[in-house]
């Protein structure tokens, strides 16, 4: 009984594996040649697509969270925005000064001394522009123009009469110069000027009695006595709500948990007339 349990199984099998051979000889398959010309067909893509991905894995790696590169341009208008709101930037005064023009004179046999003394002064000089000219190696060569307004107490001598006049008083400045580009304390980048020295132009004109004159002298200063160091913040913190699930039991209970935003490990280059900013993003909750 056995034995013809077995043969009866294995004709089912057969009958299975029969009608499945039919079934499929109703399926067209592609020949070797159709095959081959789908294969040259797709491989283009196929090679495009393969040197896409290899060229996103051979991007450079950023080891920072943010990086901020900024272009010149749009820094000269920032600084020409400060330049505009600022109309105190430096005060002058002018010291007593005796006798900063002097000439001897005869006249029939009789001499005498004109002369000029500086009492008091002031001028308040304003930052009229400071533009940047070109950014490299961690230098920034730029073009600083000042002007300034003030008035002057002068007294003297002409013809042996003693005199005291006000004038007005105009002075210049227009140099260019260099800014190193540093991190300074901490989460501060700072713009410290070169030393060198620069020359005030100063004019005023002079009206005492009958006696005129203009006035022009150079002021010799040096430029860390005009400009300080610059320095601007890259740290930023701030405060952020997130939702979160609160620790009561129920269904739907969150709260607003404040976390700060910290920024941190700033960097910074100028370099091709850019400055680079990098910096790393951490969030600690308070």
């Amino acid at each position: 009984m056995a034995k013809y349990k077995k043969i009866y199984t294995l004709r089912v099998l057969y009958i299975i594996f029969s009608f499945f051979i039919l079934s499929c000889s109703s399926i067209e398959l592609p020949s070797i040649e159709k095959s081959t010309e789908s294969q040259k067909a797709y491989k283009a893509k196929f090679d495009d697509i393969s040197l896409k991905i290899d060229q996103i894995s051979n991007f450079p790696k950023i080891e920072t969270d943010i990086l901020l590169k900024l272009k010149q341009e749009p820094i000269n208008k920032l600084l020409n925005l400060l330049a505009y709101n600022r109309i105190d930037d430096i005060n002058l005064y002018f010291t007593p000064t005796k006798s900063f023009i002097e000439e001897k004179k005869s006249t029939l046999g009789i001499s005498y001394t004109n002369y000029l003394n500086i009492d008091t002064g002031f001028v308040s000089i304003n930052l009229k522009s400071l533009k940047f000219n070109s950014i490299s190696a961690n230098k920034i060569d730029a073009l600083i123009e000042l002007e300034g307004k003030g008035i002057i107490s002068i007294s003297g001598k002409y013809f042996g009469i003693p005199a005291a006049v006000k004038s007005d008083v105009t002075m210049y400045l227009i140099e260019p110069i260099t800014f190193e580009l540093n991190i300074g304390n901490p989460g501060f980048a700072v713009l410290k000027p070169i030393p060198k020295q620069i020359k005030l132009k100063t004019k005023f004109e002079i009206k005492l009695l009958e006696w005129k004159i203009p006035w022009y002298q150079e002021i010799p200063l040096e430029l860390v006595q005009v400009v300080q160091p610059i320095n601007f913040p890259l740290s930023i913190n701030s405060e952020i709500q997130f939702p979160l699930p609160t620790d009561q039991s129920g269904a739907g209970q969150i709260q607003m948990v404040p976390y700060l935003l910290l920024l941190s490990k700033t960097k910074i280059n100028g370099e091709a007339n850019k400055i680079s900013y990098q910096c790393n993003m951490d969030f600690k909750r308070k």
